[in-house]
């Protein structure tokens, strides 16, 4: 299959992301993101590195209280997989 998917650990992501443009970590209901942006840019930047097309994006996140409503909507997005520990 000529294909690439990419793998995506949501609370690394969220933990280390605002740590970039904020300079510190912030609590990750303080961080918003725009998940179709985010996407399509992982999608794009997968592509452009490998040449295949994109097959998913597989999100990955852990919770001792169930699936909150921002891991609904990536559950929900076009092409992407979701997992919950």
């Amino acid at each position: 299959m000529d294909r690439v998917a990419v793998f995506v650990d949501a609370g690394h992501l969220f933990a280390q992301g605002s740590k970039e443009p904020c300079g510190v970590k912030l609590p990750r209901g303080s961080i918003g993101l725009d998940h179709t942006i985010l996407g399509a840019t992982l999608s794009e930047f997968a592509e452009r590195l490998s040449c295949p097309p994109l097959l998913r994006i597989y999100w990955h996140d852990g919770t001792s209280h169930g699936p909150s409503a921002e891991h609904i909507v990536l559950a929900d997005q076009k092409g992407s997989r979701f997992a919950l520990d």
